[in-house]
């Protein structure tokens, strides 16, 4: 577990299903990440199983729910290992009624600065994705002339520490 200002970051559980559900099933998330298909419980489970927790199995990091005192699970942020990139990158998404309020700023630098031994952190996100570039940005990535993989409608950033 990670604990922010605001914030206790922890393992995404199967419990965590129904939050999956509305969170990738947002319009600006279906926009900017993808459309992940899950529109049931058996599909967040599968999400859940084969996506986060397999990851913090296999890599001891993943995506994690970020959650208010009160319980309430309010977004995701973490690391994610891509099978195309020599590092992890940064992944976040949050409610849309929490945007614009500090939480995935704060859990960024929490995951950040809990993860400081890794050397380089990548950051990909859709060009039209203005506040998730400004986040990055604000995290200190640099953003990377040449991309890092096929993706033309990605744009790409860097953190080296």
């Amino acid at each position: 577990m990670i604990n922010s200002t605001r914030l206790t970051l922890r393992p995404l559980i199967e419990s965590d299903w129904s939050f999956i559900q509305t969170l990738v099933n947002q319009p600006d998330f279906i926009e900017h990440i993808g459309d992940k298909k899950v529109s049931n419980k058996a599909s967040a489970l599968a999400y859940l199983e084969n996506g986060p927790m397999l990851s913090q199995k296999q890599f001891g990091f993943s995506l994690l729910a970020m959650e208010l005192a009160s319980g309430e699970v309010i977004g995701m942020c973490g690391l994610l290992q891509r099978d195309n990139l020599d590092a992890p990158d940064l992944g976040y998404a949050i409610l849309t009624e929490y945007y614009r309020q500090g939480y995935t700023l704060e859990a960024a630098q929490a995951v950040l600065a809990h993860f400081s031994n890794i050397p380089v952190i990548y950051g990909l996100t859709s060009k039209t994705n203005n506040s998730s570039i400004n986040l990055l940005k604000k995290l200190g990535f640099s953003q990377l002339s040449q991309p890092l993989t096929d993706q033309p409608d990605t744009s790409f950033f860097k953190l080296t520490r």
